[in-house]
């Protein structure tokens, strides 16, 4: 459906453009979307290096997903190439590894958690933990966007480009319910430590719709969302000297420090001490 604002000037398309410093050695920049779609697109990023070696990075899991669109080298995820030059990212339930060597030129579109359900009308919980050409989900447009943005050399007139595109496939009638975002938003609050039991009880929704509406907007059940919300926020901590596996435990209501690694491990992969030893040098 094509949406109303896809009319408004180019004026209200400039957005500020920032350099990771994290990522400065892969030439990785990031963009905010235009106002009309603030609510629904994190960030629009941008990587182009020629690379002397191989890289991997860790892709941590927020209940977001994205669209990449890839003019380099083939990328990697989890050691099995992406040979696609348009593909989706679906949501994750676990750290995923991106490996990037050679000439590294690619494009992407981060969705806000649920916004996704707005642009691609795909079940997005078969898309769960994978990677998906957007041709075998019928989202052929792509490729138009594809080639409009490899022929443009200047990064404000793709950006330009990319809020258009992202404003005229926008479905209006498969907005984020108002459920689902009140759900998001006390899962944020809590730090992921809400049982689904008291989440659903708080917002006075049955918990098997609260979980259909999960999978249907989200690709994820609640509890995997609030899972990953509470090792993100796990994984902050760990990057303060000052805080031990105990408070982190305690702040997040793990069972023990025992649960709490447990579950850290499950999600990113390696365990909380490996973490802060990779991340800090601790």
């Amino acid at each position: 459906m094509y949406c109303k604002y896809a009319t408004i000037k180019y004026g209200l398309l400039q957005t500020p453009i920032q350099a990771m410093s994290i990522l400065q050695h892969l030439g990785f920049h990031r963009a905010t979307p235009c106002p009309a779609l603030a609510g629904y697109i994190d960030s629009y990023w941008f990587i182009n290096r020629q690379l002397q070696k191989s890289y991997s990075e860790f892709l941590h899991p927020d209940g977001g997903m994205g669209i990449i669109l890839n003019y380099g080298s083939n990328l990697s995820v989890d050691q099995k190439t992406l040979k696609e030059g348009c593909f989706f990212d679906g949501t994750n339930t676990k750290t995923r590894v991106i490996g990037l060597s050679g000439d590294i030129s690619a494009i992407g579109i981060r969705f806000k958690p649920a916004a996704t359900y707005a642009f691609i009308s795909a079940p997005l919980h078969e898309l769960k933990n994978k990677n998906t050409a957007l041709s075998d989900i019928g989202k052929n447009t792509f490729s138009d966007l594809h080639c409009l943005l490899g022929e443009s050399k200047n990064i404000k007139e793709k950006i330009k480009l990319l809020n258009i595109f992202m404003i005229n496939n926008f479905h209006i009638d498969r907005k984020i319910s108002s459920e689902t975002s009140s759900a998001l938003l006390r899962i944020k609050m809590c730090r992921g430590t809400l049982s689904i039991n008291e989440l659903s009880e708080q917002l006075g929704i049955n918990k098997r719709k609260l979980e259909r509406l999960f999978n249907l907007q989200l690709g994820m059940t609640p509890f995997e969302y609030s899972r990953n919300i509470r090792v993100q926020y796990a994984r902050m901590c760990l990057k303060q000297k000052h805080i031990d596996y105990n408070e982190i435990s305690h702040r997040l209501d793990y069972f023990d420090q025992s649960h709490f690694i447990k579950q850290f491990k499950f999600v990113v992969g390696i365990t909380p001490g490996q973490y802060k030893q990779r991340y800090i040098g601790l």
